[in-house]
């Protein structure tokens, strides 16, 4: 014999299960208002007031001075979402370069109220991140601390984009409050591309290249030597360490790899004296 069940007591199943899936829901990866992406209040998640409004904000701070990065540097992040009267607040963070690929790594030091998430944009797999499930439990302002690691060498101005929600904790995405920012990180001036740390200079030639290509420079002493080649994200594309070269003019001839894509590339130079960097063209 067939049981039929009261549509009344369907609906509140549904109901029970659609809140506890906005209940157990926690930070969003893709939602920061970076390029590409959208921020709570123009999806399904929190869209009962326009962006900024309410009385609200969200600020972001960092250990870096006057916002500028050292290649590799690691440095610590706050951003605060602030509101009277809320007291459950969620955060999305992202860091961008110019073409909008990952500028450098997030590290998450507050796994109790941080989490690292990822969401594919463009083909390009961005991290973010973003609040734990009740993370960003606090009356009327929440701050979420993270560190962020430098790209291994300067890859132009990077875009940090973040977005915070102030919301009502209800369990249901209305009557909530979206804040967004962002704020440029600039290469430090003592640290820009082709700057050298000793007197002599590195010459690379032919530029552009195709397959070999010639790496001239002077030692202060003998020492290791370490050539990479970066793509503008900040990858590391291709290494070659050189040991125990002499102190004077060394010239190295390199074969670059013949799967590299074409395109502008940074050449690094590393040693115990040096840290040199020069862009080039592979065509």
């Amino acid at each position: 014999m067939k049981r039929i069940i009261p549509i009344s007591i369907l609906s509140s199943i549904a109901l029970i299960l659609f809140t506890s899936a906005l209940m157990s829901d926690n930070g969003r990866a893709g939602a920061t208002g970076a390029p590409g992406e959208t921020t709570c209040n123009t999806t399904n998640c929190h869209n009962t007031y326009a962006s900024n409004s309410g009385g609200g904000s969200i600020t972001a701070t960092s250990s870096m001075n006057n916002w500028t990065y050292d290649p590799l540097a690691t440095y610590t992040f706050s951003v605060k979402v602030a509101r009277t009267g809320n007291h459950l607040f969620g955060v999305g963070v992202g860091i961008l370069t110019a073409v909008n690929n990952n500028g450098g790594t997030l590290n998450i030091t507050d796994p109790m109220h941080t989490q690292i998430k990822t969401r594919t944009i463009s083909g390009v797999t961005r991290r973010n991140v973003v609040h734990m499930l009740n993370g960003g439990s606090s009356q009327d302002s929440m701050t979420f601390t993270f560190s962020w690691t430098a790209p291994d060498t300067t890859a132009g101005p990077l875009t940090m984009y973040f977005a915070g929600d102030a919301t009502n904790a209800n369990g249901q995405p209305s009557g909530d409050y979206v804040y967004t920012g962002s704020q440029v990180i600039s290469p430090s001036s003592g640290n820009a591309i082709g700057e050298v740390s000793f007197a002599n200079p590195l010459n690379i030639y032919p530029n552009p290249v195709s397959d070999i290509i010639n790496v001239q420079f002077n030692l202060p002493k003998s020492e290791n030597v370490e050539i990479k080649l970066y793509d503008l994200a900040g990858r590391m594309s291709w290494s070659l360490t050189k040991n125990e070269l002499s102190a004077g003019e060394n010239n190295i001839t390199v074969k670059l790899p013949e799967n590299l894509s074409k395109g502008i590339y940074m050449i690094r130079l590393e040693s115990s004296s040096a840290n040199i960097f020069r862009k080039i063209m592979i065509n």
